[in-house]
């Protein structure tokens, strides 16, 4: 990741908030557009020690907001999971808020399915419906798509939600159900 934007029309808030967490949790920025439709989108390559690891669309939400209003079928995105899907790689779309303490996430294939089933308490539960974390989860997310399990030193520094007595470290990941999904 360069250490400043050089285009200097791209959304900076993912990457800037990006380049704040652990080192080994790099990321590339692919693509970026500015919609008229409110979102900024930037397609992006979470990459562990310069290893490709999973795609993901980047878009700031605004409020209102509905997930019905982010389509997962237009070209842009089928082409972007047929990618994914070409690599071998997850892909997913990612939702945040200003600042970036509330995120969406949305598996789009089944390779991205898949890898979230491996660290889950509930693969069944684990589908194509989005899911909402905080910064503390998401974080931890990045590290469990990575294989990794972050440090409680590590994620001492990110926003939290609930404050959930967490003494295991697992990730919740609230969806319509509310449902714990990881494994301890």
């Amino acid at each position: 990741m360069s250490e400043i934007e050089r285009s200097s029309w791209r959304d900076e808030s993912y990457s800037t908030w990006h380049r704040r967490i652990d080192a080994s949790l790099a990321c590339t920025n692919i693509d970026g557009l500015q919609s008229v439709q409110g979102f900024t989108d930037s397609l992006w390559l979470e990459i562990d020690y310069s290893m490709p690891v999973f795609l993901l669309e980047v878009k700031y939400r605004t409020y209102p907001f509905n997930f019905l209003t982010v389509k997962d079928n237009t070209f842009s995105i089928r082409a972007q999971t047929n990618l994914a899907n070409q690599a071998n790689l997850p892909c997913l779309i990612v939702l945040h808020d200003e600042p970036l303490e509330n995120f969406a996430v949305k598996l789009l294939n089944r390779l991205a399915i898949d890898k979230v089933k491996s660290f889950s308490h509930s693969p069944d539960k684990i589908n194509h419906n989005w899911f909402e974390l905080d910064e503390y989860d998401y974080v931890r997310f990045l590290f469990l798509m990575r294989n990794k399990k972050a440090s409680e030193k590590q994620l001492s520094e990110y926003y939290r939600k609930n404050s959930r007595n967490d003494v295991q470290g697992e990730l919740a990941m609230r969806s319509q159900f509310d449902t714990r999904i990881v494994k301890k």
